[in-house]
């Protein structure tokens, strides 16, 4: 955590101190952490090249200063490669400076954990103790050949559009398919829901969805473990048995992602009464196992 440590600092030092933290699961087993700082912000021109040995950002900006060694980010950026992730540089819309890391931390580290991290380096001050003077460090302290201006150069690139394979539920004789589809991370709900429109092409000609039309869904949030879908006035329209596939296959959706335990239904904010596999009308939460029965 060395790298987030650095960010900190420099914030601290050139840019007024960090003003928000953001930590994220863009795919699993890694993990997105974004700082924002209070500081002039970054010139588009200067977003690579600061992340290079003795680079030090323009005045006025809170890439570095006169009085630095213009090696704190090429450091970041080393220790983030040595572990395999990526580090950039944004404009915050706040005006100041987003720098962004993508970190690999296994599939069993939640964000959770990862965000505990963050905030002890920030409340211990990055554990590096204060001093009253600039300390110069031994040429052999500094790492990855750093000074040694023939060693090659790594200049950190913002990584493309990364995506993720989910699980989606569709029909299949009257009962529910699962069928995966590679989306665009990070994954919402309502990019899972919007996707339930159409199968892919490869689910082959006999799966079908309840759900073609997605103005359907006006809306999903999760609250709680509760994702609560509000639903159009359309969906009224339906023939009872196609709103109970609906109805299916949107909570076997969104229960299938970790964190989402039951599903809640309103009709323009009024709770809805919904269908269960087993015909019954409720207007509290259902959950998974109440479309058992209709699981292919």
């Amino acid at each position: 955590m060395q790298a987030i440590g650095n960010v900190f600092d420099n914030a601290r030092r050139y840019a007024g101190g960090v003003t928000a933290v953001t930590v994220t699961v863009p795919r699993p087993g890694w993990v997105r952490i974004e700082f924002e700082d209070r500081g002039p912000g970054i010139e588009e021109e200067e977003r690579e090249a600061i992340f290079g040995r003795f680079a030090r950002g323009s005045a006025g900006t809170n890439a570095g200063s006169s009085s630095g060694t213009g090696l704190g980010l090429a450091l970041t950026a080393e220790h983030v490669r040595v572990h395999g992730g990526k580090i950039w540089a944004e404009q915050a819309a706040s005006g100041g400076a987003r720098f962004v890391l993508e970190l690999p931390v296994g599939e069993s580290v939640s964000r959770w954990a990862v965000l505990g991290v963050v905030v002890a380096l920030a409340a211990g001050g990055c554990a590096v103790p204060a001093q009253p003077d600039a300390q110069r460090a031994k040429d052999g302290d500094v790492p990855f050949s750093l000074l040694d201006p023939d060693a090659p150069l790594m200049v950190p690139e913002p990584p493309g559009p990364s995506s993720e394979r989910v699980a989606l539920c569709f029909l299949r004789d009257g009962r529910l398919s699962v069928v995966d589809k590679e989306l665009t991370s990070p994954v919402s709900e309502r990019a899972l829901l919007d996707a339930l429109a159409a199968p892919p092409p490869d689910a082959g000609p006999l799966v079908r969805t309840a759900l073609s039309d997605p103005a359907i869904v006006r809306d999903v949030r999760l609250l709680g473990g509760i994702s609560r879908v509000d639903v159009a006035a359309g969906v009224s329209a339906l023939p009872a048995d196609e709103q109970l596939l609906a109805v299916a296959q949107i909570v076997c959706t969104l229960t299938g992602r970790p964190g989402v335990g039951q599903v809640s239904f309103t009709l323009d904010g009024a709770p809805l009464a919904v269908p269960k596999g087993d015909g019954s009308l409720v207007t509290s939460p259902v959950a998974r196992d109440d479309y058992a029965s209709l699981m292919g």
